[in-house]
């Protein structure tokens, strides 16, 4: 990065890159896609609509861009939200009596999951469109017709969607630590902010490729940017920001997880019951109904 001036919108983007903790080499790299995106438009990115998007990316398969490339590209140029799966690497058996472990360096066939998950996604969104759940409105209005959704769609049937499986690097501690930061708390602690005044709203925020004490930084933005980055933090209404499936399922969630600390031998907490009545059989997340529910 360097000090020549730049437009707003390079700069905006920069600086939620760096909030975000995203590698130098991350950032030139969506940084180089939203140019690219810029010389195919002929005209700067921020007017653009989502036709627009869509005729990029026409452009992009036509010269051959893989599918990482792709994916790169509209990850740079779109708000894309995603969501995080916790999945223990076993399960209850079917009656009960031991825990079955996933095979040692192997948990999913990441490419099979990642078709089923875009044959599930599509038919359920297709579903919610037939039954009138799902609503446009700009230049996304003609999609209310069965037809041009469907034309819509049918490019996303052949791309390859991207599913990310692996092993925690520092153990499921730490991924639990880095998730609680998001599901436990708001967008930005009331400590973070310094000021308000017409000149924008002034906040504390960590560069992550920085050490000791530069890593904590200050950032002053105008007041409607500062609420648009805050507002992508709220959930949509109906939205729930944490869902347990299976194992940890409502239904049966602490009695599974007594009977699996049984079977692993892993101790109960202090304000937990020690043994589960033999009479009293947990559901199993590896019934039909929990399987479902699991996928």
């Amino acid at each position: 990065m360097t000090d020549t001036a730049i437009s707003p919108l390079r700069q905006r983007m920069i600086e939620d890159m760096k909030i975000r903790g995203f590698a130098e080499k991350t950032q030139m790299g969506y940084l180089r896609a939203v140019s690219d995106f810029a010389v195919f438009l002929g005209r700067a990115p921020d007017g653009a609509e989502t036709e627009d998007l869509r005729r990029y990316q026409l452009h992009m398969r036509s010269r051959g861009a893989s599918a990482t490339s792709m994916n790169a590209a509209v990850s740079a140029l779109t708000h894309h939200p995603h969501l995080h799966c916790v999945v223990p690497g076993g399960g209850i058996s079917r009656d009960g009596t031991q825990w079955i472990s996933c095979r040692p360096g192997f948990f999913l066939p990441v490419r099979v999951l990642s078709r089923l998950f875009r044959r599930v996604f599509l038919e359920k969104l297709v579903s919610a469109h037939d039954a009138g759940r799902l609503h446009f409105f700009g230049d996304l209005r003609h999609l209310a017709e069965a037809h041009a959704f469907d034309d819509h769609l049918r490019p996303l049937r052949k791309v390859e969607w991207v599913l990310y499986a692996k092993r925690p690097f520092a153990g499921p501690e730490a991924v639990l630590a880095y998730l609680s930061r998001y599901t436990h708390r708001v967008a930005i602690a009331n400590n973070r902010l310094i000021s308000l005044d017409e000149g924008g709203v002034t906040f504390k925020w960590k560069d992550y490729r920085a050490k000791g004490r530069m890593r904590q930084k200050v950032m002053t933005l105008p007041i409607d940017a500062f609420i648009r980055r805050f507002l992508i933090h709220v959930l949509p209404s109906g939205f729930h920001r944490i869902r347990y499936y299976g194992l940890f399922a409502n239904g049966g969630r602490a009695k599974n997880l007594i009977r699996a600390r049984q079977l692993l031998e892993v101790p109960a907490p202090p304000d937990e019951p020690e043994a589960i009545a033999e009479s009293d059989e947990p559901s199993n997340p590896h019934r039909p109904s929990d399987l479902h529910r699991n996928a």
